[in-house]
């Protein structure tokens, strides 16, 4: 099944994001894009907001994979 996750501030932290969680999570989406996870990536104009085509058996599973993410941690 093929779901779409769409990028949101959860304005929680306003301190800017460390260069070493971003590598991180780069890495992870390149692994999850790897293992055929996320198959596209698309970043929006205006806000710079991430949107992801992911390949999962069902909304529960794309919500465990996303909240596995560095950002997310």
């Amino acid at each position: 099944m093929r779901i779409l996750a769409i990028e949101h501030e959860r304005n929680v932290n306003t301190l800017p994001v460390p260069a070493t969680v971003l590598r991180d999570e780069a890495q992870a989406v390149w692994e999850l894009h790897k293992r055929g996870v996320i198959r596209e990536v698309w970043f929006t104009a205006s806000d710079r907001r991430a949107i992801l085509l992911l390949e999962c058996a069902n909304a529960i599973e794309a919500r465990e994979v996303l909240a596995g993410m560095p950002l997310r941690s």
